[in-house]
């Protein structure tokens, strides 16, 4: 089933019902190094927590995982084919039935290896945990370890912490590399576990079809929330644009965290799941070469369906200037009430993607619908929306970069030709006060300024006000302390301009 098709948002409901149906919490695919797993340590610590009492369990769920994402990072073999690279990314899967938990891994490796590692895996399979002592004791004598080390010692403990078999399967990618698949079983003791690696295969093939490189599934909270958010800074394989999409996550995030409606699972015929009662969603990520795509599902309460349909129409009719001005007016009305507005997350997603929300309701039951939401970013920005200019023994440094919502203007003002100086920045604001952003905030930090350098930041101001009639601006002016003319400008310029302006002593002026 292709994600990229006429009935996608039915297709976000499709993933959501194929991890639930399959007991799936988390999927990450992607680059897997010493920062992205001590973050998948730290969020499968919070799966943990919530799912077993059992200290030994943990403690063992644990060690499996740090042995298996071992495993991806020393095995892994990189594919030179751009048509497989979707292969070169490793894979990670949890999956929990009630206090057992399993864990999936894969990763590419070269084909003419399978029969060294099936020969090995099918031995560590016949033994029993005694054996295993012995065979491992046994190894360690021989030193006998690869290229990358471990000879096999790794499988060998993960099957005697697990105390269960160790499933596998491979997929040949082309005639020099396959794909291997290794499923360990994480229980309080011993079970005859029928394994699904051939369902999970076909999930990932589903997810490299549609680019998708990471999907958490289940009940959403706070501290769940701060440990994805983690993982996707962590990860340098996503194309994120910098500050711009990870402030787009936060909020699609935090919508759910906040607005969706606990929903209650209770168990299907072929299923063994425990009911729970949350905030279930979906989140995922696909990767695409134009765009970057940001989906998440949740459950809503029909009442609520009408009205909020109506809102994102009316979001998406709205041209630019028009958005933030909404988004000024909801901030006021915040301010004003003291209480959270809804509907401000939404018309930030809309502003910041600067493309039109797609969204779908799709009734379920008499009670719930499932709300889904994709917000598309462009991945490539042009960069004519930057400007940096180096600081001198005479002029200051200046930063204005919308990209990365810096406006800064730090160090000492008198230039030779201070209006020659000051043009091309001029130039600049005049473009950016065309489109702005909803938010921008000025950093002035000059320790000292001439005459005609005085003469351009009231042209500069100018400017700034009125970006201040389409933008929330706010004007941050540094004096240091015993700087009386930095302060007193400061002040001339705050009477001068309807800009809210903040003056702020400090120390000593840095441009860091």
């Amino acid at each position: 089933m292709k994600f990229l098709g006429k009935h996608k948002q039915n297709t976000i409901l499709y993933l959501s019902d194929l991890v639930n149906s399959n007991n799936i919490e988390y999927i990450y695919i992607g680059e897997f190094n010493e920062i992205i797993t001590e973050t998948i340590l730290s969020l499968a610590e919070i799966l943990a927590e919530e799912n077993l009492d059992d200290i030994k369990l943990k403690k063992r769920f644990y060690f499996i995982l740090i042995e298996g994402l071992q495993n991806i990072t020393r095995h892994q073999e990189y594919i030179h084919n751009t048509e497989k690279n979707a292969f070169n990314q490793g894979l990670l899967v949890f999956q929990r039935i009630n206090s057992t938990y399993i864990i999936t891994t894969g990763n590419p490796i070269k084909t003419e290896n399978i029969p060294y590692l099936e020969e090995k895996l099918k031995k560590i399979n016949s033994l029993s945990q005694r054996e295993l002592r012995s065979y491992y004791k046994q190894i360690l004598m021989n030193k006998t370890f690869s290229e990358k080390g471990g000879a096999g010692l790794g499988l060998i403990e993960i099957a005697r912490k697990s105390n269960n078999k160790l499933y596998y399967d491979f997929q040949q990618i082309d005639q020099r590399y396959s794909y291997f698949y290794m499923q360990t079983i994480i229980s309080r003791q011993q079970i005859d576990y029928v394994s699904d690696i051939k369902k999970i295969k076909d999930i990932h093939s589903f997810l490299r079809e549609n680019n998708i490189t990471l999907v958490f599934s289940g009940i959403f909270n706070h501290d769940k929330l701060i440990n994805l958010l983690s993982l996707l800074e962590a990860n340098q394989n996503i194309n994120l644009i910098k500050n711009k999409v990870f402030s787009i996550i936060i909020e699609m995030l935090q919508n759910i965290v906040k607005h969706a409606d606990d929903y209650v699972f209770k168990g299907r015929e072929n299923r063994i799941f425990d009911i729970k009662k949350g905030k279930y969603a979906i989140f995922f990520i696909s990767d695409t070469p134009k765009y970057l795509k940001l989906i998440s599902g949740n459950y809503i309460k029909n009442l609520k369906v009408g009205k909020f349909r109506n809102f994102l129409d009316k979001i998406n009719q709205l041209n630019y200037n028009e958005l933030t001005r909404l988004h000024f007016q909801t901030l006021l009305k915040y301010k004003q009430q003291k209480q959270i507005q809804h509907g401000l997350g939404i018309i930030d997603l809309r502003i910041k993607s600067r493309n039109r929300l797609s969204y779908d309701f799709i009734k379920v039951n008499p009670l719930f619908s499932f709300f889904t939401l994709e917000v598309k970013i462009d991945k490539h920005i042009s960069k004519k929306n930057y400007l940096r200019i180096e600081a001198s023994s005479s002029t200051p440094k200046i930063l204005l970069s919308e990209r990365e919502g810096k406006f800064i203007f730090c160090g000492r003002s008198f230039p030779q030709n201070a209006e020659k100086f000051y043009k091309p920045v001029i130039d600049w604001l005049d473009k950016y006060a065309e489109n702005p952003a909803p938010f921008t905030i000025f950093i002035f930090k000059l320790k000292y300024v001439n005459t005609p350098s005085q003469q351009q930041l009231i042209k500069i101001l100018s400017i700034i006000e009125k970006i201040a009639q389409s933008s929330a601006v706010i004007v941050k002016w540094y004096y240091e302390k015993d700087n009386e003319d930095a302060l007193l400008f400061g002040v001339e310029f705050s009477q001068l301009f309807n800009i809210q302006f903040d003056l702020i002593e400090t120390e000593e002026i840095k441009c860091d």
